[in-house]
């Protein structure tokens, strides 16, 4: 009954997201995957993996049970919760996103006046230190050629 009800989940996200068929490929062989799992996992709790025909009768009349008396309101209980789902994320989102607007609206004057701060800084610093860092390279040159001159054959 529990892979039955793994199985309605997986059925009813797939149905609900609108998979393609290369993805659904893929869940079901995910799927598939689970639910050997899971069986291997009941068999051995049940029988120490002692395969008997018995075993197999139960594994199949307990997911026809569960089909026919459960799966409709669990598939159904499945596509309401995913609706409420993606409606309170639709609402986490947008709460988020109007928090973010909100700061960066309060921050857009401070922004502002750091920018122009910048320039201005960026813009000083052009005119004090760019002609003496062209007069240090300058000197520099000359002490390095007065000190180290070139080697020349002759």
């Amino acid at each position: 009954m529990f892979v039955g009800f793994v199985f309605d989940w997986y059925r009813t996200l797939r149905r609900w997201r609108g998979w393609g068929p290369a993805l659904t490929f893929a869940g079901d062989i995910l799927f598939s995957s689970l639910a050997l799992l899971l069986l291997a996992f009941f068999l051995q709790r049940a029988n120490f993996l002692a395969f008997r025909l018995y075993a197999f009768i139960g594994v199949v009349v307990g997911l026809l049970l569960y089909l026919r008396i459960l799966s409709r309101k669990v598939t159904h209980f499945a596509l309401r919760s995913y609706g409420v789902f993606d409606g309170m994320s639709r609402l986490v989102g947008s709460a988020i996103a109007q928090m973010i607007g909100a700061v960066a609206w309060l921050m857009h004057p401070f922004y502002e006046v750091l920018s122009w701060l910048s320039i201005l800084l960026y813009r000083f610093g052009q005119a004090v230190f760019l002609e003496a860092a062209r007069s240090g390279r300058r000197k520099a040159a000359s002490w390095w050629e007065e000190h180290f001159p070139p080697h020349r054959d002759g």
